[in-house]
């Protein structure tokens, strides 16, 4: 192929606890206009959680969760159930699933999913999680608040992804590298404060009364 997946987003925000280190929500901006990121969509590592409800997409495409403005898309993978046994994520969004809304049992059986995206609660499949992707992902915008919304010119494609239960995405983007990238900004702006230093005292000394 984030986090925000995931397709890390470096892409801090005061709401950071919908984006746990362990998770790729999605995407990663390597842009230096904030306004126009470019998104990296490459997979993130796969990290092993053992929670059933922790979800991670191995491959192509989103998951799909319900908002108050519309459907959006999330690679990001930590679920949970409320009291009425809706799968909801972070954030409250329920997911979306083919054919219409399922229900588990909260205090029921293990639930476990296969990686077709289809989801059981004890020997009962509940019902099939919508997976999606997208022709041209240059299509999709990221709306800050951790998920991609879709453009009206955005055209469906079959997602590929298999689902790992009991696992979370981690960032894609690759630590040592960022920490390079952040190093050579740092010797950039330092090298940019020297010239306008000496600048400023070679105007000091010219202006010095003589």
């Amino acid at each position: 192929m984030p986090a925000r997946s995931a397709w890390s987003t470096s892409r801090p925000t005061s709401r950071t606890s919908r984006r746990p280190a362990t998770s790729a929500w999605a995407a990663s901006r390597t842009s230096s206009n904030p306004s126009a990121p470019e998104i990296d969509f490459a997979q993130g590592q796969l990290e092993h959680t053992g929670n059933p409800l922790d979800l991670a997409l191995d491959g192509d495409g989103f998951f799909a969760v319900e908002t108050a403005s519309g459907e959006a898309y999330t690679r990001n993978g930590r679920f949970h159930l409320d009291p009425q046994g809706a799968l909801l994520d972070q954030d409250g969004h329920a997911l979306v699933w083919e054919g219409g809304a399922a229900r588990f049992q909260p205090v029921g059986e293990e639930i476990s999913v296969d990686p077709s995206g289809a989801v059981r609660q004890g020997k009962n499949e509940v019902g099939r999680l919508k997976l999606v992707d997208f022709a041209d992902r240059g299509q999709l915008r990221f709306d800050g608040d951790g998920y991609f919304r879709a453009s009206p010119r955005a055209r469906p494609a079959t997602a590929t992804a298999e689902v790992r239960g009991g696992s979370l995405e981690r960032s894609n983007a690759d630590s040592i590298t960022e920490l390079v990238s952040m190093i050579r900004v740092q010797r950039g702006f330092e090298s940019a404060t020297n010239l306008i230093r000496s600048i400023d005292q070679s105007y000091k000394r010219l202006n010095a009364p003589r």
